[in-house]
């Protein structure tokens, strides 16, 4: 209750800190230019590429989603990047589980994860959960796959993912109550003001999720249904508040910004369908915050200076008295922190020339506690500082345009561990790393509204904290982990442009990659990962993505991948497919609106698809995780000059169900409805 109050207070903080006199938005602001669009990338400049997918390089493999009016009801973060091709998500458990993302096949530890310019990994240095981020927190995502620019300082094997805080324009308040299924409530307000001096935006809510959803349990006899019993699901719930300020403010040619996020979440923790109990006494809590700000400085187009820090802390509680989940006792109370801050600068060198200097400096620490345990664990330390720099070569050849970027990083990461896993408790691990990176990137725009890019790149990448130690219930730690070396590129076609009232993009890329001592998550007859190295492995692959528009009418959306990543290790698992990665994803979502008609300001039908392939949940193949194929529909309504919306939207339409990576049952149909008033 103290967390749930800190959460409420936080929220009334920014309600007062924005609140007062304001105005319904009009039609246009959905699709307001961003002011940072079109600095990135050039300084300033206005040769680069136009057809390629960001404006911060567009010689990276990107996507960009706008989360301005979508239609969707308490939208997780993982629907929202289905529309990425090669991205995938990772969900264990039903609604708000944790959530990873593997982009091209890379395990989640190799994206890395930014809150506008600043690194937001988790405390740990593990990957980040996506499932702690509402997207109505946020302005829009961008995915950058195998490589991202140079100026976010990310030297990431599988990419980066971006995170744009929320920034509404202009003056306006608006709240909503969202009922679903499994008793889902989720209620949540958004407040706006300010002007082009100083502006701030911040919004909070509160989702408290019962998860007794239904499933099948076959008492580990897939073949003998006579045994099957369907059980409610157990340990699924949770209560979890999230606020959220963004501030911006400008003065001649400096722009300030700082953003503060805070997440608690207290709730269930549910154990294997082999442990099933009639009472769950397993109990997890994680109150978690994070925060940045950025100072930047712009010289027309010859100067751009910016100064960054960044904070996350988090306070990790498992309760786990009876080992229902791991497989001893458990009341650990761990606290984590992870302290960032960057220094980048780009200058213009020549007419045609950029030159780009990146500077970061990262402490992560991690101070364990387990009253249940026999010896206190001893807290760990890893310090990591690296450099990026990058040229940027910029152009035209008559009408064509052209864009050359290549980047070099090195980092170098100092660590004084020590393992928390059963046997190896307190054991000492200190270790001084080298991780260098680079790429080469290079788009072509033969013709305005054609570009070709390519890309190579060299990477490596350092294990991280929860590989080392684990998180204390599904993922045990593995301390004598190596660093993974890859090296791969792609390259691809993005053909934009617009035919009368039809507008759409097409985005069809290549990619390969060889990694050596790739981390791989093992399953264990307990229901639990360990992180292994493996000698070697080839992941290759081709994506695509289409964007279709009519007007305002209707809009077609689809992302496909196909994936080959094989295990080229010399041992028995040679010639296996990697764990984890099915071989054909594919997202498809047409949505369709008219109006006004009447006090109707406009009526949106959708309905989409997203189909996953059969993938293998071990080494040896041995263990299939089934394919599934999983249909939605939504409807939203809004009225009176935008004040009012309403929102239904039905998840798997035909009750597929399925399972997680983990194993773990995942709830089937469900419904939601939520009203929302703006003034």
């Amino acid at each position: 209750m103290l967390r749930l109050a800190r959460v409420l207070v936080m929220i009334a903080i920014a309600w007062a800190i924005v609140g007062g006199r304001a105005r319904a938005q009009v039609e246009g602001e959905d699709e307001v230019e961003d002011e940072d669009e079109g600095v990135y990338s050039a300084t300033g400049v206005a040769e680069r590429p136009i057809a390629a997918g960001s404006e911060l390089d567009p010689t990276a493999s990107a996507t960009v989603i706008s989360m301005d009016a979508r239609p969707r009801t308490v939208e997780a973060l993982d629907e929202t990047l289905l529309e990425a091709p090669g991205a995938r998500t990772r969900r264990t458990g039903a609604f708000g589980g944790f959530t990873t993302l593997s982009l091209r096949g890379a395990d989640a530890e190799q994206t890395s994860v930014l809150l506008g310019d600043i690194p937001i990994a988790s405390p740990d240095g593990s990957a980040f959960d996506l499932g702690s981020i509402p997207t109505w927190l946020l302005s829009r995502v961008e995915v950058f796959r195998g490589g991202s620019p140079a100026w976010l300082g990310a030297g990431a094997i599988g990419g980066a993912l971006r995170l744009v805080p929320r920034d509404d324009p202009g003056e306006h308040e608006s709240g909503s109550l969202t009922y679903g299924t499994f008793d889902l409530v989720q209620g949540r307000a958004a407040a706006s003001a300010g002007n082009e001096r100083l502006h701030v935006t911040s919004a909070g809510g509160l989702t408290s999720f019962g998860g007794a959803f239904p499933y099948v349990d076959d008492g580990r006899t897939a073949l003998d249904p006579s045994d099957d019993v369907t059980r409610a699901r157990q340990g699924a719930d949770f209560l979890e508040g999230a606020a959220m300020l963004h501030a911006r403010g400008r003065l001649d040619q400096t722009r300030l910004e700082g953003a503060l996020l805070l997440t608690d979440r207290t709730g269930g923790f549910s154990p294997p369908p082999t442990r099933f109990a009639d009472t769950v006494l397993t109990h997890r809590s994680s109150l978690r915050v994070l925060g940045g700000a950025s100072l930047l400085y712009e010289d027309t187009d010859r100067l751009r200076l910016q100064l960054a820090i960044g904070l996350g802390v988090e306070r990790r509680q498992v309760s786990d008295p009876l080992a229902q989940v791991g497989q001893l006792p458990r009341a650990a109370d761990d606290l984590l922190y992870r302290l960032t801050a960057r220094a980048a600068g780009t200058v213009r060198a020549l007419d045609w020339l950029d030159l780009t200097l990146v500077a970061s400096y990262t402490h992560e620490s991690i101070a364990p506690s387990d009253v249940l345990a026999a010896v206190a664990p001893s807290p760990s330390a890893r310090d990591s500082a690296a450099a990026t720099l990058e040229a940027r070569a910029f152009g035209s050849i008559g009408d064509a345009r052209y864009e050359l970027r290549p980047s070099g990083r090195v980092e170098v990461l100092d660590a004084h561990l020590f393992d928390l896993a059963e046997g190896h408790l307190n054991e000492a691990h200190a270790t001084t790393l080298v991780v260098p990176t680079g790429r080469l990137g290079l788009v072509l725009e033969p013709i305005r509204g054609v570009a070709i890019a390519a890309s190579g790149f060299a990477a490596a990448r350092p294990p991280s904290l929860v590989e080392l130690f684990g998180d204390r219930a599904y993922l045990t730690g593995n301390a004598a982990l190596r660093p993974e070396i890859s090296f791969g590129g792609d390259g691809g076609v993005v053909l934009a442009g617009v035919l009368g009232p039809l507008a759409g993009t097409l985005d069809v890329r290549g990619f390969a990659s060889h990694v050596t001592d790739l981390v791989r998550y093992v399953r264990t007859e307990q229901f639990q990962y360990t992180p292994q190295n493996i000698a070697q492995a080839t992941v290759a692959g081709i994506e695509s993505s289409l964007v279709l528009a009519i007007e305002r009418y209707v809009r077609l959306n689809t992302a496909f991948s196909w994936l080959y990543a094989i295990d080229d290790s010399p041992g028995g698992a040679r010639g296996n497919t990697l764990p984890l990665r099915a071989p054909i994803s594919l997202y498809t979502r047409l949505s369709a609106g008219h109006g006004p008609i009447g006090f109707v300001d406009r009526i949106e039908m959708y309905g989409d698809l997203d189909y996953v392939a059969p993938s293998f949940a071990d080494p040896a193949n041995l263990t299939i995780i089934s394919g599934r194929m999983r249909f939605g529909a939504g409807l939203v309504v809004t009225a009176f000059e935008r004040l009012v919306s309403l929102e239904v939207i039905v998840r798997d339409v035909a009750d597929a169900r399925g399972v997680d990576v983990l194993g773990m049952p995942l709830a089937g149909r469900s419904v939601n409805v939520s009203i929302t008033v703006r003034r």
